[in-house]
């Protein structure tokens, strides 16, 4: 990998630098090489502020102290935190929710949109996509007709039913 430099072959700074940068780029791609990794952004929560970060801080600090110190006192000083931490959220989130619901409460559509974000229903077509409804009743006329085609193939496989002759009285006896 790494070779001798002639000084006598290069002939200015610039052909030393270049050689260098090679050399270093080179290393650099076998020993460590660029990886590329995959990271999700979230939208920020609207009632996760600053007080609300502070308790979580808190939270996770007494969670460590718990992990090292596991006694009933760090114990319950970890749930004492924890609560204040949930009650936190809780009273946020209902503050910022009533606060959007009395905002849009002159505008029905403002409203449906409000409650269709806040429960996370998502309003699409049922329906598989097709391209047009001959090709929609295509797929479901093949899909039928091949599940019919398997039972039929299942059905063959187990010997035909045959009835012993037995006396059977007619009708006009009963």
């Amino acid at each position: 990998m790494l070779h001798a430099v002639d000084i006598s072959e290069l002939r200015s700074v610039q052909d030393l630098a270049k050689d260098f940068h090679s050399l270093c780029t080179t290393l650099l791609d076998v020993y460590a090489p660029i990886r590329e990794s995959l990271q999700t952004i979230h939208k920020p929560k609207l009632w996760f502020n600053w007080e609300i970060k502070q308790l979580k801080r808190q939270m996770r600090k007494q969670e460590r102290i718990w992990k090292q110190y596991p006694n009933a006192h760090t114990w319950q000083s970890l749930k004492d935190v924890r609560k204040s931490y949930c009650r936190a959220i809780h009273m946020e989130k209902r503050r910022i929710i009533s606060g959007n619901v009395v905002r849009a409460q002159k505008n029905p559509k403002e409203l449906y949109h409000l409650t269709q974000a806040l429960t996370g229903c998502q309003v699409e077509n049922p329906l598989p996509k097709g391209f047009s409804d001959m090709d929609l009743a295509q797929g479901f006329s093949d899909f039928f007709y091949e599940k019919v085609k398997k039972i039929h193939q299942v059905l063959l496989r187990f010997p035909q039913f045959s009835s012993s002759k037995a006396d059977i009285p007619p009708l006009t006896t009963f």
